[in-house]
């Protein structure tokens, strides 16, 4: 009672050895854990990727893993601008914002490279001929996918806003190869 009060406790700390066998135990168990139910495992994992479809391009004309060309989007619905700008080697990404903070948010990847996963459940998906292109939508939530490639590149747009067939024609014919 009085180890309780006072905050004292009469035992020594567990030592460092201590430790590291408890450690060690707990490693064993649950690689133990893992090798006995690694078919639950597997299924479990199965279950959770049917709620999203992946989407990869295979028909490329370029096999480079970089970026080259970064584009650049000339049209975007009236009141949005951008709002953050990320570019590396194998991304390209922009999001843009209008007044009541919704986005749009266009990604650029290598096409032999490009895998993009969608959220599957409880969405429709449309293929959308835009002139030579053909896109893959998708409405998943409130939440509206576009994705398409241009022979090099790996294309996608999420936007909250629906996208109308004729501003998809204005944004696709709008990219330009930025300066």
């Amino acid at each position: 009672m009085r180890a309780i009060i006072s905050g004292k406790t009469p035992r020594k700390p567990l030592s460092t050895k201590m430790i590291a066998i408890l450690v060690a135990a707990a490693i064993l168990l649950l690689a133990g854990c893992a090798i006995i139910y690694r078919d639950e495992i597997r299924e479990f994992i199965t279950n959770i990727k049917e709620f999203f479809v992946e989407v990869k391009f295979d028909e490329g004309e370029n096999d480079s893993q970089n970026i080259d060309e970064i584009y650049e989007l000339t049209y975007l619905p009236e009141g949005y601008g951008l709002k953050e700008e990320y570019i590396t080697r194998m991304r390209v990404e922009y999001v843009f914002a209008n007044s009541s903070n919704e986005s749009i948010r266009f990604i650029q990847q290598p096409l032999d490279s490009a895998t993009f996963s969608v959220d599957s459940e409880h969405s429709d998906t449309i293929l959308i001929e835009i002139e030579e292109y053909t896109v893959y939508y998708r409405i998943a939530g409130n939440m509206h996918y576009y994705l398409w490639n241009d022979g090099k590149y790996a294309l996608k747009i999420n936007s909250a806003l629906e996208l109308s067939d004729n501003e998809l024609l204005l944004i696709t014919n709008g990219l330009k190869v930025k300066q």
